[in-house]
């Protein structure tokens, strides 16, 4: 599905409350409740060593459609979002790189 498909429809369902101020700190307690979720169900993982991964799709979009609310609240769009995660990663994977040949380096003297 294309971000901004997505972003429009998933927008139409926002429950608006009586403030701005009360709508953005419901969105975000239910946020932090999905997230919470999403670490149950991996949790599971480390206990059996499987996911129930119909629970974790259905999680995981919970929360994505609380990560669009909050997106569109604030004016910004999923696809900038997106790109500017995976520059984000980028930077953070060519830093890691240049530190690990530093300790390389730094090991053989």
């Amino acid at each position: 599905m294309d971000f901004a498909v997505f972003q429009g429809e998933a927008a139409q369902t926002i429950d608006r409350l009586s403030t701005r101020g009360d709508t953005i700190a419901y969105i975000l307690a239910s946020a932090t409740e999905e997230m919470g979720e999403v670490a149950g169900t991996v949790r599971a993982y480390f206990r059996t060593g499987e996911v129930d991964q119909e629970q974790l799709l259905d999680d995981l979009a919970d929360l994505q459609w609380y990560v669009n609310a909050i997106a569109v609240l604030f004016g910004l769009s999923l696809d900038e979002i997106a790109q500017y995660g995976l520059k984000k990663s980028q930077s953070r994977q060519q830093i890691a790189s240049m530190e690990y040949e530093v300790a390389a380096k730094m090991r053989r003297g």
